[in-house]
């Protein structure tokens, strides 16, 4: 360093002896103190914030705040636990009203005469009922 600032050979004896003097007057317990934080305001504005950090009287709000937040989540868990398996229930309503539909639709295609044919005879029958009694009015 001393030679990059083209020192003459006098004034780099000077500089060296006084770096060690410097060093040698130094205690080597003593240690170098920290500088003086910043003063906190005398009040805050009223919003619990000196120099945007949170006073301790603060804490008890954040606490509660905290403690609010918890009891939320849990209950936002509950409820999103609650309509999950109800839409798992529902699913399965529906699966179960698709395979019984199919099973009804199946049930047509094989036996869709005999059910025609038996609405067929229930309304031939009903009707000839209607003419027994028609008749019996009649006598």
């Amino acid at each position: 360093m001393a030679s990059s600032m083209n020192l003459t050979p006098e004034q780099n004896q000077l500089l060296r002896s006084r770096l060690e003097a410097l060093l040698t007057s130094m205690d080597q317990d003593e240690k170098i103190k920290p500088r003086p934080a910043r003063k906190k305001a005398k009040t805050d504005q009223g919003d619990g914030f000196k120099y945007g950090r949170a006073i301790p009287r603060a804490r008890h709000y954040y606490q509660e705040d905290n403690v609010i937040y918890l009891q939320s989540a849990l209950k936002l868990k509950e409820s999103t636990e609650q309509a999950l398996n109800e839409m798992k229930e529902q699913k399965i309503r529906k699966e179960t009203i698709r395979q019984l539909k199919k099973q009804c639709n199946e049930f047509v295609k094989d036996y869709g005469g005999l059910i025609t044919l038996t609405a067929t005879l229930a309304s031939l029958v009903s009707s000839a009922k209607d003419v027994l009694e028609a008749l019996k009015i009649l006598d």
